[in-house]
């Protein structure tokens, strides 16, 4: 059996050590722009991240906030009750919003008109913290 040699170019070793240093610059540049992006530039406080979740519901069921923002729209054709007290229509939506740093922590119940439709349809929308 022959033994066979790996040969390396120097401008392999070279190429390599370019793309790791680009990298590694890469990398360095993202962690300062994500600090720097952290606090406001005119008023120097902190900026809170957060993120936007959507979801639909068909059946009557419990829907936690947990958020500082929540909007639920009415898609279906079925009414919609939101704990009890707040009906919405066919393309009628509710939104309830906090102030900054506020936590909504309400438990919602939803309930359709119809049990079980291919007419019910709430989309639930909340801004929730990182």
């Amino acid at each position: 059996m022959a033994v066979k040699h790996l040969q390396v170019r120097v401008e392999d070793k070279i190429s390599s050590d370019v793309l790791r240093l680009k990298y590694q610059k890469a990398a360095s540049d993202r962690e300062k722009y994500e600090l720097e992006n952290k606090f406001s530039g005119s008023t120097g406080a902190r900026i809170q991240q957060f993120y936007t979740e959507f979801k639909n519901f068909y059946v009557a069921q419990k829907v936690s906030s947990q958020c500082n923002d929540i909007t639920f729209l009415n898609l279906g054709l079925n009414p919609v009750t939101i704990s009890g007290s707040i009906t919405l229509q066919q393309n009628q939506s509710l939104q309830i919003s906090g102030n900054i740093n506020e936590l909504d922590t309400t438990e919602y119940d939803i309930s359709f008109s119809t049990y079980s439709s291919p007419n019910n349809n709430l989309l639930v929308i909340r801004k929730l913290y990182k």
